[in-house]
C-alpha cells in the first residue's frame, strides 16, 4: 500500500509504504499485520521556532478484521474489511542524531477491496486513531487519520 497520513505532528502529513498481509482466521475473520515506512511531507518546526528537519515513520499495526464479501460470486467483486488495530511506532528527524519519539495509537480502519481477476485486486483503506503517547519533542494532535491505496495478490 501507499499511504498518506495526518496527524502524527501539528503541520503536514507523512506519505510512505506499508507492504502488509492477510491471514485467514476464519471464513469471516482475518489478521491483517503491517508494516510502515514513510517520510513526513514538509519540514517540522522546533519549540525554539527553528525550522527543524523531515522525519522519518517507521512501524507495525495489526488488524483484527470482520471480513463481509459482497453478493457476487466467490473471488469477483467487492469485499469490505472492517478493523480495529493497534499500532507502534518510531518518528525520527533526519538532521538530529539520537532524537527519537515512540508513538503508540489504537483505532478502527475499513478496507475495500475490488476484484481485478487472477487472484489480483486493488484495494482502498481508510483508518482512524487516537494517539495514546505524546512524542516528548514535538506537540502531536490527539487523532490521526490515513489514507491507503495499494494492490494485493491472493496465493490460493
Amino acid at each position: 500500500m501507499v499511504y498518506l497520513r495526518n496527524g502524527l505532528m501539528t503541520t503536514g502529513g507523512v506519505a510512505g509504504l506499508s507492504p502488509f498481509v492477510t491471514v485467514e482466521l476464519t471464513p469471516s475473520w482475518v489478521l491483517r499485520p503491517a508494516l510502515f515506512f514513510g517520510r513526513s511531507t514538509e519540514r517540522i518546526t522546533t519549540h525554539s521556532g527553528d525550522e527543524g528537519s523531515v522525519l522519518s515513520h517507521l512501524g507495525a499495526r495489526t488488524d483484527i478484521c470482520r471480513r463481509i464479501p459482497g453478493n457476487y460470486t466467490e473471488r469477483r467483486g467487492l469485499e469490505a474489511d472492517l478493523c480495529a488495530g493497534v499500532e507502534a511506532g518510531i518518528v525520527t528527524p533526519t538532521t538530529v542524531v539520537n532524537q527519537k519519539a515512540g508513538r503508540v495509537g489504537a483505532g478502527p480502519a475499513v478496507s475495500m477491496r475490488g476484484e481485478l481477476g487472477g487472484g489480483v485486486a486493488l484495494e482502498l483503506r481508510a483508518l482512524l486513531g487516537a494517539n495514546l503517547v505524546q512524542y516528548a519533542s514535538v506537540a502531536t494532535p490527539l487523532v490521526f487519520g490515513s489514507a491507503e491505496l495499494g494492490v494485493s495478490v491472493r496465493f490460493r
